[in-house]
């Protein structure tokens, strides 16, 4: 029983050459080698452990949101996972990697839990959101994050909030091995009628900015601000918002629409005309179209603005 795929399926059921595209929220990849659904933590360590030996490479996925895959596809293994747990104690929520986001979201508020109501209508899961300290409107995923169980290589891990290492949609689990399993959080206290009433206005804001084209979200980090970049701006002529100047950040869709983009487009990708930071999928955009007109964006801001853009997504090439 020399076959890879014969091996892991001793553990887990394998699909081969799945469409990656069926898994993003871009709708945009090629084919992946093998594809499993992992459902235990059990299944997940026998998996990796087995695949480690083989020298195959991985990667886990969650919703699908933030991410491209190469055209190619991905020449090692897809886990997704689907352990699908959630509960609920006081003010603390348990809550697997694999929840969507917007579960957790009103859950929390129909029990009167304060500290996420913000991120309601953000594409993703819980494990992909922490990952990226996704936020919106002053809320951010580290103000309720506890801890944080995930496994380095074979061994389970838990951090606590400060080892996590939060930052502007970034944290530690962005730059090494560690896989997100699960998180303890803690909310503030509210009532479910303040908390369901912030996430309808919420809601309807995002609802109105937010193309339905297939996107993967925000494309880009907006900008954090200081005296030289705002003089250097207003040198040429911007008219700077005030409230850019006090939240010392400077929305990348803002520098975008200075420019005129929305509407730009490369070959089936193009900036949508609703809000210049998500890229959409017109129906036949390729990772090809979709970088490339990354790189013109970034390429125009950086001539203008002398900004150099930092994506949000992440570009998962065929043998990363």
């Amino acid at each position: 029983m020399n076959n890879i795929k014969d091996k892991l399926e001793q553990i887990i059921k394998i699909q081969e050459n799945y469409p990656l595209a069926k898994l993003t929220t871009w709708q945009i990849g090629g084919p992946a080698k093998y594809f499993c659904q992992i459902n235990t933590i059990a299944e997940l360590q026998g998996v990796l452990i087995l695949i480690k030996q083989e020298q195959l490479p991985f990667f886990i996925i969650g919703g699908g949101s933030n991410l491209l895959f190469s055209d190619q596809g991905y020449d090692g293994l897809i886990i997704q996972l689907a352990l699908k747990q959630i509960t609920f104690a006081d003010r603390a929520a348990s809550v697997s990697a694999d929840i969507v986001l917007n579960r957790l979201v009103t859950e929390a508020a129909k029990r009167g839990l304060k500290g996420l109501s913000g991120l309601i209508s953000i594409p993703g899961t819980v494990g992909g959101a922490i990952v990226g300290n996704a936020g919106a409107y002053g809320n951010e995923m580290k103000q309720v994050v506890k801890t944080v169980t995930c496994l380095d290589h074979d061994t389970i891990k838990k951090l606590n909030q400060e080892q996590c290492n939060f930052n502007y949609r970034d944290s530690i689990f962005k730059s090494n091995q560690f896989i997100v399993l699960s998180a303890e959080l803690e909310f503030a206290t509210s009532t479910k009628e303040v908390e369901e009433q912030e996430i309808a206005r919420y809601r309807a804001e995002r609802l109105k900015k937010i193309p339905l084209e297939p996107s993967a979200g925000c494309v880009f980090k907006n900008v954090i601000t200081d005296e030289q970049l705002i003089d250097r701006i207003r040198t040429k002529g911007y008219d700077l918002p005030t409230q850019f100047i006090e939240y010392q950040k400077i929305p990348a869709a803002w520098l975008i629409d200075q420019l005129n983009m929305k509407g730009q487009k490369f070959g089936g990708a193009q900036v949508s005309e609703q809000h210049a930071n998500f890229i959409i999928n017109t129906g036949q955009a390729t990772a090809a179209d979709t970088l490339g007109l990354i790189s013109l964006i970034k390429q125009k801001i950086r001539t203008e603005f002398n900004i150099q853009l930092q994506e949000e997504i992440r570009y998962i090439d065929d043998k990363i």
